[in-house]
């Protein structure tokens, strides 16, 4: 299976930590995809700079096996996600240096090869909206999954997610408990335009609706996590590792709640 996994090649910042690390939804998606599933064709699409971080990630792509005939090396700076974690590992997202990812544009030869994918992934945020935008819009073969992660940038509306009903198969989205009107209107969006719609709600578990369906997850509590950053990539990555083996989607809720919980359990992403 062919996989492409789109921008987001990020350079991660504990800054309590001193410590960078490889990060961003496209990087950490597709390694974990190759992870659990060693014989599916991984890429990543998108920009990083031609700087000292560029170089590091290319380096961690290529020892992970993710091919990167169409990342590009730009004039300008790789993004950076400044970090920070409370006692308990959650994750804290202060400072966003976009860098390159701000201004990339896929070329006719990425539109190209993506049209050829069984899938392609991308995160949806303000930064890379445009760009993602350019991509999905297009005609693409295979699946189109997005993760809508929080919806913080959009004032937890669901409108992004109605303004892009017609490009997308699988909507992926990070919420909490008590966003009950959100996960609700979601609830609606997967009823009526027959689509898989997949939430995680940390400690809670997660959800999934298809049609009218709902689907329900516990996860296994973890008593001392180090970091939750990249959970709900990984979870992502596993969710989908598991569905285009079996179809199951209350056996792929399970299995992206037990990776995630594996990987908030050591420092880093992936």
């Amino acid at each position: 299976m062919k996989i492409s996994c789109l921008g987001g090649v990020t350079a991660d910042n504990y800054v309590d930590r001193n410590k960078i690390l490889a990060g961003g939804c496209g990087l950490n998606n597709a390694v974990h995809l190759k992870k659990l599933k060693p014989n599916y064709y991984i890429s990543v699409v998108g920009e990083i700079g031609k700087d000292e971080f560029g170089d590091s990630l290319m380096r961690y792509l290529f020892r992970n096996s993710i091919n990167m005939s169409h990342l590009r090396r730009t004039n300008g700076q790789t993004s950076v996600q400044h970090i920070r974690n409370t006692e308990s590992g959650e994750k804290i997202f202060s400072n966003y240096e976009a860098g390159v990812i701000a201004t990339m544009k896929p070329s006719q030869s990425d539109y190209n090869f993506l049209a050829k994918q069984d899938a392609i992934i991308g995160s949806m945020f303000s930064q890379i909206e445009p760009y993602l935008q350019s991509v999905i819009t297009k005609k693409i073969s295979g699946d189109t999954i997005i993760d809508f992660r929080d919806l913080k940038d959009y004032g937890k509306s669901v409108d992004i997610v109605k303004k892009y009903i017609d490009n997308f198969t699988i909507g992926f989205f990070g919420l909490s408990k008590s966003d009950k009107k959100t996960i609700n209107d979601l609830a609606q969006i997967a009823r009526l335009h027959k689509k898989l719609i997949v939430i995680t709600l940390g400690e809670n578990g997660a959800i999934a609706f298809s049609n009218s369906e709902k689907y329900i997850q516990k996860v296994q509590i973890v008593d001392n996590p180090l970091d939750t950053t990249g959970a709900g990539d990984a979870f992502l990555s596993a969710f989908l590792s598991e569905y285009y083996t079996t179809r199951s989607i209350q056996s792929s809720l399970q299995h992206g709640c037990d990776y995630a919980s594996q990987v908030i359990q050591i420092i880093g992403a992936n």
